[in-house]
């Protein structure tokens, strides 16, 4: 009876779609049950969610950007996965969440993808004159480059470490498979600096270290309010303790 409730169900339209699809399927009916990849599960005990899932597996694609990269740094071996989590796991913003994503799948804003959609637009770097590719907005271009190495002195000097950024750790971040406390808040730093360069780049202004680091702190000031609001202080506090006595007042 629920088999027949399920299939009496099944618009019309649908049922002449499914008899002119060829026969392979994700799904099989027998006796009641469901096959879902591997395993078979009752029909009355199978949830949405699962159904969701397996319909988003069939029909999941990779994206032409995670090809284009990889064809890009044929040498690197990309945890797209973990790249695709990162800014979820260090930053609560929806802009700076939005801001890698558009990264990751090629499509942020800079001259050389603007000119592709556009192709009256000028694809050279307004400062250098060289194409503006997205590792040359955020990394290549002279005043990026000084800007990450002055990042890189002030990071490592606050911190007490030794961390040399390149090219491919600023697009996508440190990879981190340990949930180590200092590689989170420099994953935070990175992502939040480069919404400060895009901020800058727009206002036309210069992207200095001074006013990023002022930014940053208020940034940090903000995220302990909304931290001690949500009753989640002692995780924030066990991240950003790391930071030294001249911004204790942010995390006391």
């Amino acid at each position: 009876m629920e088999y027949n409730s399920l299939v009496t169900a099944i618009p019309k339209s649908w049922l002449k779609h499914i008899k002119q699809t060829p026969a392979k399927t994700f799904v099989k009916i027998a006796d009641g049950f469901l096959r879902i990849g591997k395993k078979y599960k009752y029909i009355a005990n199978l949830t949405c969610k699962e159904f969701y899932w397996q319909l988003v597996e069939q029909k999941l694609k990779c994206p032409t950007a995670i090809a284009k990269w990889e064809e890009t740094y044929y040498y690197v071996n990309f945890d797209w996965e973990l790249i695709y989590k990162t800014p979820y796991i260090v930053a609560k913003e929806t802009s700076l969440q939005s801001l890698q994503y558009q990264i990751i799948n090629r499509f942020f804003p800079c001259k050389y993808i603007v000119n592709i959609w556009y192709s009256t637009e000028d694809m050279n770097c307004s400062t250098c004159n060289i194409e503006d590719s997205i590792e040359h907005y955020f990394y290549h271009c002279p005043e990026m480059f000084q800007f990450w190495r002055e990042f890189g002195g002030w990071f490592n000097d606050v911190f007490n470490c030794t961390f040399k950024l390149g090219c491919l750790d600023i697009l996508f971040g440190v990879m981190d498979q340990t949930n180590d406390d200092m590689l989170y808040v420099l994953n935070y730093c990175i992502l939040f600096a480069k919404q400060f360069i895009h901020s800058s780049k727009t206002q036309k202004k210069t992207c200095t270290i001074e006013y990023f680091v002022s930014k940053l702190k208020k940034r940090i000031q903000v995220e302990k309010c909304i931290s001690k609001c949500n009753g989640m202080i002692e995780p924030f506090l066990k991240r950003w303790h790391l930071l030294p006595d001249e911004y204790d007042y942010l995390v006391e």
